[in-house]
């Protein structure tokens, strides 16, 4: 891979997804002019999120150096110069000016928010155990929020908790992956019976917000035909971590497993008939 397109982490950007939650739930996917927007903030978030990584490599580029895995990263091998990195940071912090034209003050705010909150965890944060867990997964919120302040649609809790819960068992899963793998960062102060634990709550806290946001729904029934989908993708993502620590630290990774693939498939395919029947009718 080109050295400064791996700089922007592309394989991280899958967490711009939640951003297209307010479009699906909020009963517009069908709408093609609900669709420029929320594509505008995807890219938005795509490039402030890259612009956010670069300046966490060059923060800790002498601590990757001496890191058995990350030292391979562009700026930490030399790939990529400093002020060439410096330069692009600031290119991409600028690139959601344009792209959010016209949209709501709010969609500024949560993108550019999300810019702070993780320069917040990269300075401080990410030295304070648990806190670091709790503060970084407001991401997904932030994430979600711009897509929704996008449409300027209804803002449901459930499209806050469950966003925010998911950032929690990602960040957990991610300390486990790095605690397994090992290397110097001296602020990773957690033991995995610690982690095991908290993912473990993590995950229950989650199903039990799903099961109550079905309950919530007209079509009760059908919202628990996908609930066997979600407890096997939870479990077995829990399950292929604790093996493999890359699945743990790359979240992007658990899709290669066929079983999971699949279960996410069938989910996102009874949710699609749940909210939108009209599309799987017979002409």
């Amino acid at each position: 891979m080109n050295p400064y397109l791996e700089l922007l982490r592309p394989q991280q950007w899958y967490k711009n997804v939640v951003a297209f939650l307010g479009i699906f739930f909020g009963g517009l996917l069908l709408d093609p002019r609900a669709w420029f927007p929320v594509l505008r903030v995807f890219l938005a978030l795509c490039f402030i999120s890259s612009s956010s990584y670069i300046l966490n490599d060059l923060n800790d580029v002498e601590e990757d150096r001496k890191h058995p895995r990350k030292r391979n990263r562009p700026l930490a091998s030399g790939r990529v110069g400093i002020p060439s990195a410096y330069l692009l940071s600031v290119l991409l912090f600028f690139l959601p000016l344009p792209l959010l034209s016209g949209l709501s003050w709010k969609t500024y705010a949560t993108v550019y928010g999300l810019f702070i909150l993780t320069q917040l965890y990269t300075q401080f944060l990410k030295r304070i155990p648990l806190f670091d867990v709790a503060f970084l997964s407001l991401n997904f919120v932030l994430r979600t929020l711009a897509g929704v302040y996008a449409l300027s649609i209804y803002l449901s809790p459930w499209i806050i908790l469950v966003p925010y819960f998911v950032g929690v068992y990602l960040a957990l899963m991610k300390r486990r992956g790095e605690l397994v793998r090992g290397g110097p960062r001296k602020s990773l102060k957690y033991d995995k019976e610690l982690l095991d634990h908290l993912i473990s709550g993590t995950i229950f806290t989650l199903l039990l917000l799903y099961v109550l946001y079905a309950f919530s729904k007209p079509s009760t029934s059908l919202y628990f035909l996908t609930l066997p989908f979600a407890v096997y993708i939870l479990f077995r993502w829990f399950h292929l971590s604790r093996s493999n620590p890359d699945m743990a630290e790359e979240a992007h990774k658990v899709l290669k497993d066929p079983g999971i693939l699949l279960s996410f498939v069938l989910w996102s395919l009874i949710l699609l008939y749940i909210h939108y029947p009209q599309i799987f009718q017979l002409p």
